[in-house]
């Protein structure tokens, strides 16, 4: 598989290994993030300048 400017990274559990992750690797690729707790994900959405650049998923 090829690495290019269409990848998507895919991040699963937004604590304190995977936020960084994804904040990260959307510097340079579509990054989605994905954690079960949405109470976790209103919280970073609350700091992130542009929510737009992150797409934070919270499962039920």
């Amino acid at each position: 598989m090829a690495i290019n400017e269409n990848t998507v990274v895919a991040v699963v559990g937004l604590g304190y290994v995977g936020l960084p992750l994804a904040v990260e690797s959307g510097k340079k690729y579509r990054t989605l993030g994905y954690d079960l707790y949405e109470g976790k994900i209103a919280s970073y959405r609350n700091y992130l300048f542009r929510v737009d650049a992150y797409i934070l998923r919270a499962g039920h």
